[in-house]
Protein backbone atom coordinates (compact mmCIF):
# COMPACT_ATOMS: atom_id res chain seq x y z
CA UNK A 1 0.00 0.00 0.00
CA UNK A 2 1.24 3.61 -0.62
CA UNK A 3 2.43 5.28 2.03
CA UNK A 4 0.16 8.34 2.94
CA UNK A 5 2.79 10.80 2.82
CA UNK A 6 3.85 9.69 -0.78
CA UNK A 7 1.66 12.36 -2.98
CA UNK A 8 2.79 15.19 -0.97
CA UNK A 9 6.97 13.88 -1.57
CA UNK A 10 6.38 14.09 -5.24
CA UNK A 11 4.30 17.18 -4.68
CA UNK A 12 7.65 18.53 -2.96
CA UNK A 13 10.12 17.05 -4.91
CA UNK A 14 8.40 18.38 -8.04
CA UNK A 15 8.51 21.95 -6.34
CA UNK A 16 12.41 22.01 -5.63
CA UNK A 17 13.53 20.26 -8.54
CA UNK A 18 11.33 21.45 -11.47
CA UNK A 19 12.47 20.87 -14.81
CA UNK A 20 13.37 23.94 -16.51
CA UNK A 21 10.37 24.88 -19.64
CA UNK A 22 8.84 27.13 -21.50
CA UNK A 23 5.51 28.20 -20.25
CA UNK A 24 3.16 27.57 -22.32
CA UNK A 25 -0.01 30.34 -22.92
CA UNK A 26 -2.78 29.47 -21.05
CA UNK A 27 -5.10 30.01 -23.86
CA UNK A 28 -2.48 27.91 -26.70
CA UNK A 29 -4.70 25.53 -28.02
CA UNK A 30 -2.12 22.98 -28.75
CA UNK A 31 -2.04 23.34 -24.34
CA UNK A 32 -3.40 19.78 -23.47
CA UNK A 33 -6.50 19.60 -22.15
CA UNK A 34 -7.37 18.62 -18.58
CA UNK A 35 -7.09 15.18 -18.04
CA UNK A 36 -9.45 13.10 -15.84
CA UNK A 37 -7.49 11.74 -13.17
CA UNK A 38 -8.70 9.96 -9.50
CA UNK A 39 -8.93 13.08 -8.16
CA UNK A 40 -10.03 16.60 -7.96
CA UNK A 41 -9.83 20.08 -6.51
CA UNK A 42 -12.81 22.40 -6.56
CA UNK A 43 -12.10 25.88 -5.71
CA UNK A 44 -13.61 29.26 -5.22
CA UNK A 45 -11.91 31.67 -8.28
CA UNK A 46 -13.91 34.77 -7.41
CA UNK A 47 -12.34 37.63 -5.50
CA UNK A 48 -15.56 39.74 -4.34
CA UNK A 49 -16.74 39.23 -1.08
CA UNK A 50 -20.70 38.32 -0.38
CA UNK A 51 -21.51 37.03 -3.76
CA UNK A 52 -21.95 33.91 -2.28
CA UNK A 53 -19.02 31.63 -2.60
CA UNK A 54 -19.70 30.06 0.90
CA UNK A 55 -23.41 29.26 -0.10
CA UNK A 56 -22.37 27.72 -3.34
CA UNK A 57 -19.85 25.93 -1.08
CA UNK A 58 -22.25 24.48 1.42
CA UNK A 59 -25.03 23.30 -0.58
CA UNK A 60 -21.95 22.00 -2.85
CA UNK A 61 -20.82 19.87 -0.28
CA UNK A 62 -24.64 18.51 1.22
CA UNK A 63 -24.84 17.33 -2.47
CA UNK A 64 -21.85 15.32 -2.52
CA UNK A 65 -23.34 13.91 1.16
CA UNK A 66 -26.50 13.19 -0.36
CA UNK A 67 -24.84 11.70 -3.39
CA UNK A 68 -22.54 9.47 -0.51
CA UNK A 69 -19.24 11.18 -2.35
CA UNK A 70 -16.65 11.14 0.22
CA UNK A 71 -14.49 14.63 0.30
CA UNK A 72 -12.41 17.44 2.37
CA UNK A 73 -13.23 20.81 2.58
CA UNK A 74 -11.67 23.92 3.82
CA UNK A 75 -12.66 26.96 5.03
CA UNK A 76 -9.62 30.08 4.67
CA UNK A 77 -12.07 32.45 6.17
CA UNK A 78 -10.60 33.13 9.19
CA UNK A 79 -13.09 36.70 9.60
CA UNK A 80 -16.36 35.07 8.47
CA UNK A 81 -15.94 30.87 8.79
CA UNK A 82 -19.05 31.28 6.98
CA UNK A 83 -18.10 27.46 6.15
CA UNK A 84 -17.83 26.13 9.15
CA UNK A 85 -20.57 27.55 10.83
CA UNK A 86 -23.27 25.99 8.14
CA UNK A 87 -21.19 22.49 7.75
CA UNK A 88 -19.42 21.26 10.89
CA UNK A 89 -16.89 18.92 9.04
CA UNK A 90 -14.99 21.92 7.23
CA UNK A 91 -11.40 21.92 8.34
CA UNK A 92 -10.21 25.80 8.88
CA UNK A 93 -7.01 26.48 6.72
CA UNK A 94 -4.58 29.45 7.56
CA UNK A 95 -4.06 31.12 4.34
CA UNK A 96 -2.00 33.92 6.53
CA UNK A 97 1.43 32.36 4.91
CA UNK A 98 1.23 30.67 1.17
CA UNK A 99 2.98 27.49 2.73
CA UNK A 100 -0.46 26.65 4.88
CA UNK A 101 -1.94 25.92 1.09
CA UNK A 102 0.28 22.70 0.78
CA UNK A 103 -2.11 21.20 3.23
CA UNK A 104 -4.21 20.98 0.24
CA UNK A 105 -2.67 18.69 -1.37
CA UNK A 106 -1.36 16.88 1.64
CA UNK A 107 -4.89 15.94 2.01
CA UNK A 108 -5.02 13.89 -1.17
CA UNK A 109 -3.34 11.41 0.63
CA UNK A 110 -6.79 10.99 2.78
CA UNK A 111 -9.44 11.76 0.18
CA UNK A 112 -9.83 12.24 -4.00
CA UNK A 113 -11.88 15.08 -3.73
CA UNK A 114 -11.16 18.35 -1.55
CA UNK A 115 -13.32 21.71 -1.67
CA UNK A 116 -11.99 25.10 -0.92
CA UNK A 117 -14.24 27.66 -0.07
CA UNK A 118 -13.77 31.58 -0.96
CA UNK A 119 -12.21 34.42 1.21
CA UNK A 120 -12.80 37.73 -0.55
CA UNK A 121 -9.74 40.08 -1.69
CA UNK A 122 -8.04 37.17 -0.63
CA UNK A 123 -8.88 34.68 -3.42
CA UNK A 124 -6.02 35.57 -6.15
CA UNK A 125 -3.58 33.85 -3.10
CA UNK A 126 -4.60 30.75 -3.98
CA UNK A 127 -3.93 31.00 -7.81
CA UNK A 128 -0.80 32.22 -7.10
CA UNK A 129 -0.02 29.32 -4.90
CA UNK A 130 -1.20 26.71 -7.49
CA UNK A 131 1.21 28.96 -10.14
CA UNK A 132 4.01 29.40 -7.54
CA UNK A 133 4.15 25.60 -6.76
CA UNK A 134 3.57 24.54 -10.50
CA UNK A 135 0.49 22.25 -9.58
CA UNK A 136 -1.00 22.75 -12.80
CA UNK A 137 2.30 20.73 -14.12
CA UNK A 138 1.96 18.17 -11.30
CA UNK A 139 -1.44 17.24 -12.26
CA UNK A 140 -0.36 14.19 -14.00
CA UNK A 141 2.03 12.38 -11.71
CA UNK A 142 -1.18 13.34 -8.74
CA UNK A 143 -3.27 12.01 -11.26
CA UNK A 144 -5.62 15.32 -10.28
CA UNK A 145 -8.59 17.39 -11.98
CA UNK A 146 -8.73 21.16 -10.85
CA UNK A 147 -12.20 22.95 -10.97
CA UNK A 148 -12.11 26.74 -10.79
CA UNK A 149 -15.39 27.94 -9.69
CA UNK A 150 -16.64 31.53 -10.54
CA UNK A 151 -20.03 32.98 -8.90
CA UNK A 152 -21.38 35.96 -10.89
CA UNK A 153 -24.16 38.99 -10.32
CA UNK A 154 -25.47 41.17 -11.90
CA UNK A 155 -22.30 43.61 -11.61
CA UNK A 156 -19.26 44.24 -13.62
CA UNK A 157 -16.64 43.51 -10.47
CA UNK A 158 -17.71 39.40 -10.36
CA UNK A 159 -17.61 39.54 -14.28
CA UNK A 160 -13.98 41.57 -14.84
CA UNK A 161 -12.69 39.07 -11.93
CA UNK A 162 -14.46 35.92 -13.95
CA UNK A 163 -12.52 37.48 -17.48
CA UNK A 164 -8.89 37.82 -15.85
CA UNK A 165 -9.14 34.33 -14.02
CA UNK A 166 -9.65 33.06 -17.51
CA UNK A 167 -7.01 35.00 -19.14
CA UNK A 168 -4.77 34.21 -16.38
CA UNK A 169 -5.14 30.30 -16.19
CA UNK A 170 -6.73 29.56 -19.28
CA UNK A 171 -7.95 26.10 -20.52
CA UNK A 172 -4.92 24.54 -17.95
CA UNK A 173 -8.85 23.80 -15.11
CA UNK A 174 -12.08 23.29 -15.79
CA UNK A 175 -14.38 26.07 -15.31
CA UNK A 176 -17.91 26.29 -13.52
CA UNK A 177 -19.55 29.34 -13.79
CA UNK A 178 -22.51 30.06 -11.51
CA UNK A 179 -24.93 32.65 -11.64
CA UNK A 180 -26.08 33.57 -8.46
CA UNK A 181 -29.67 35.00 -8.92
CA UNK A 182 -29.56 36.36 -5.50
CA UNK A 183 -29.46 40.26 -6.49
CA UNK A 184 -31.32 40.11 -9.86
CA UNK A 185 -33.16 37.51 -12.07
CA UNK A 186 -30.81 38.15 -15.37
CA UNK A 187 -27.25 38.01 -15.98
CA UNK A 188 -27.08 40.37 -18.92
CA UNK A 189 -23.74 41.78 -17.99
CA UNK A 190 -22.36 38.46 -18.15
CA UNK A 191 -24.05 37.33 -20.59
CA UNK A 192 -22.67 39.73 -23.20
CA UNK A 193 -19.31 39.99 -21.92
CA UNK A 194 -15.98 38.94 -23.65
CA UNK A 195 -15.56 37.15 -20.71
CA UNK A 196 -18.12 34.42 -21.06
CA UNK A 197 -17.18 34.36 -24.38
CA UNK A 198 -13.34 33.60 -23.41
CA UNK A 199 -14.98 31.43 -20.50
CA UNK A 200 -16.73 29.22 -23.20
CA UNK A 201 -13.92 28.97 -25.20
CA UNK A 202 -12.00 27.05 -22.51
CA UNK A 203 -14.59 24.56 -21.94
CA UNK A 204 -16.57 26.22 -19.16
CA UNK A 205 -19.70 24.60 -18.10
CA UNK A 206 -22.85 26.62 -16.79
CA UNK A 207 -25.25 26.53 -14.25
CA UNK A 208 -27.93 28.29 -12.01
CA UNK A 209 -28.95 28.65 -9.14
CA UNK A 210 -31.95 30.85 -7.85
CA UNK A 211 -32.66 33.01 -4.83
CA UNK A 212 -33.84 31.85 -1.57
CA UNK A 213 -36.97 33.28 -0.18
CA UNK A 214 -36.20 36.11 1.97
CA UNK A 215 -37.95 34.51 4.89
CA UNK A 216 -35.83 30.68 4.67
CA UNK A 217 -32.34 32.82 4.07
CA UNK A 218 -33.38 34.65 7.55
CA UNK A 219 -34.59 31.67 9.42
CA UNK A 220 -31.07 30.16 8.05
CA UNK A 221 -29.22 33.04 8.91
CA UNK A 222 -30.89 32.89 12.85
CA UNK A 223 -30.22 29.67 13.46
CA UNK A 224 -27.06 29.16 11.42
CA UNK A 225 -28.65 26.22 9.65
CA UNK A 226 -27.83 25.39 6.30
CA UNK A 227 -30.92 24.49 4.06
CA UNK A 228 -30.23 21.21 4.19
CA UNK A 229 -30.64 21.02 8.37
CA UNK A 230 -33.22 22.82 8.04
CA UNK A 231 -34.96 20.84 5.72
CA UNK A 232 -34.50 17.50 8.72
CA UNK A 233 -35.22 19.92 11.87
CA UNK A 234 -38.64 19.24 13.22
CA UNK A 235 -38.83 22.27 15.35
CA UNK A 236 -39.18 24.16 12.00
CA UNK A 237 -43.16 24.46 10.54
CA UNK A 238 -43.36 21.15 8.28
CA UNK A 239 -44.46 23.61 4.81
CA UNK A 240 -41.26 24.91 5.62
CA UNK A 241 -39.48 22.11 5.86
CA UNK A 242 -40.82 21.52 2.42
CA UNK A 243 -40.33 24.50 1.10
CA UNK A 244 -36.28 24.03 2.14
CA UNK A 245 -36.42 20.36 0.62
CA UNK A 246 -37.85 21.44 -3.02
CA UNK A 247 -35.50 25.14 -3.30
CA UNK A 248 -32.25 22.64 -2.40
CA UNK A 249 -33.75 19.73 -4.55
CA UNK A 250 -33.21 22.67 -7.43
CA UNK A 251 -29.63 23.30 -6.32
CA UNK A 252 -28.74 20.19 -6.62
CA UNK A 253 -30.04 19.40 -9.87
CA UNK A 254 -28.03 22.14 -10.99
CA UNK A 255 -24.83 20.50 -9.79
CA UNK A 256 -25.54 17.12 -11.43
CA UNK A 257 -25.14 18.77 -14.72
CA UNK A 258 -21.86 19.53 -14.03
CA UNK A 259 -21.15 16.42 -12.45
CA UNK A 260 -18.66 15.65 -15.01
CA UNK A 261 -16.54 18.58 -13.42
CA UNK A 262 -16.93 18.39 -9.98
CA UNK A 263 -16.51 14.81 -8.77
CA UNK A 264 -13.23 12.87 -9.15
CA UNK A 265 -12.42 10.48 -11.66
CA UNK A 266 -12.12 7.64 -9.72
CA UNK A 267 -16.06 8.51 -9.07
CA UNK A 268 -17.01 8.79 -12.44
CA UNK A 269 -15.52 6.02 -13.26
CA UNK A 270 -16.74 3.77 -11.04
CA UNK A 271 -20.39 4.54 -11.71
CA UNK A 272 -19.52 3.83 -16.23
CA UNK A 273 -18.74 0.14 -14.90
CA UNK A 274 -21.58 -0.08 -12.86
CA UNK A 275 -23.45 -2.95 -14.02
CA UNK A 276 -27.21 -2.00 -15.18
CA UNK A 277 -30.21 -3.22 -13.59
CA UNK A 278 -32.46 -5.68 -15.60
CA UNK A 279 -35.60 -4.01 -16.40
CA UNK A 280 -38.34 -5.81 -14.96
CA UNK A 281 -41.12 -6.04 -17.62
CA UNK A 282 -44.40 -4.54 -16.19
CA UNK A 283 -47.31 -6.83 -15.11
CA UNK A 284 -49.49 -7.85 -17.75
CA UNK A 285 -53.58 -6.80 -16.36
CA UNK A 286 -56.25 -8.44 -17.26
CA UNK A 287 -59.12 -6.19 -18.30
CA UNK A 288 -62.50 -7.04 -16.22
CA UNK A 289 -65.98 -7.78 -18.46
CA UNK A 290 -68.60 -6.73 -16.12
CA UNK A 291 -71.04 -9.90 -16.01
CA UNK A 292 -74.18 -7.65 -17.90
CA UNK A 293 -72.12 -7.14 -20.90
CA UNK A 294 -71.40 -10.57 -21.35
Amino acid sequence: MEDQSQTYSRFVESHRAPEPQPEPHPNNPSYPPPLLGQKRLVLSATSKGGVGKSYVTINLAEWLDSIHVPFVAFDPDWCNSSLTRFYDKAEFLDIGESVNLDNVIRALDRTDLILVDGVGSMQNQFLDWLEETRVFDLREQLSLDITLVLIIEEDKETVFQAGQAVKRIGSRANWLVVRNMKTSPVTEIYDNSNARRELLEAGAREITIERLPWNLSSLSQKTSQSIGRLASDESVFFLERQRMRSHQQKIFDEFNKARNILLPGSVLKAATHEPKKEEVPAAVTRTRVPPQDV
